[in-house]
């Protein structure tokens, strides 16, 4: 329902409907929309898991992680920042860790290089995600946009700017990055990871 008709869209006493119930049955098992919300997050996270293929490169098996999380994030939009954002239970959190820390010491990331190399890939993902899950949200909700801010600032400078490099970053300002841009980023993180011996 939420992938359908957006989150915005999603109340108890429609998705009662939808699974032909009464209202009072579906809070028999939730409280709130939140706590719908947060079982459909728990729901992406799963697909993000039971999605993995196995790599007998360590490295690709966790590029593969994380493009496979961004994957699924983008095929669900309006949950994204729930998975991203909602409290998980410690049990979850564990056996994510747990997972996570194994991938990245058979990488060859251990002890706080794992946790520096896993936040700078996370936070990429994450905040990919998120930021195209926002913008989409977002864009649904204004008729037309408004905005002020090129007479507040004033004509940016042109000298010297070239105009492909133009082209290039108002192209990555405008449109999400595309998966095969997103995973050229991701390794190239990876590749820093690596040659600065934080793997």
């Amino acid at each position: 329902m939420v992938d359908r008709d957006g989150g915005e869209n999603l109340s108890m006493r429609r998705l009662a409907q939808e699974l032909r119930v009464t209202t009072m049955a579906v809070y028999h098992h939730f409280e709130s929309k939140a706590e719908v919300m947060q079982a459909a997050a728990d729901q992406v996270w799963i697909e993000v898991v039971t999605s993995l293929e196995p790599h007998d490169d360590p490295v690709e098996a966790i590029l593969d992680g994380f493009l496979t999380a961004r994957r699924v994030f983008r095929s669900h939009r309006d949950i994204t920042p729930y998975a991203v954002a909602s409290p998980r239970t410690p049990d979850a959190v564990h056996v994510m860790a747990a997972g996570i820390a194994a991938q990245f010491e058979r990488a060859g990331f251990t002890g706080e290089r794992a946790a520096t190399a896993y936040h700078a890939l996370a936070t990429y993902t994450l905040g990919s995600g998120v930021l195209e899950a926002q913008r989409a949200i977002v864009d649904r909700s204004i008729r037309a946009p408004v905005s002020d801010l090129a007479a507040a600032v004033g004509a940016p400078p042109s000298a010297g700017v070239d105009g492909d490099t133009y082209a290039a970053v108002l192209g990555a300002m405008e449109d999400d990055p595309d998966l095969a841009r997103f995973e050229r980023s991701l390794r190239a993180i990876m590749a820093g990871l690596l040659a600065t011996g934080d793997g």
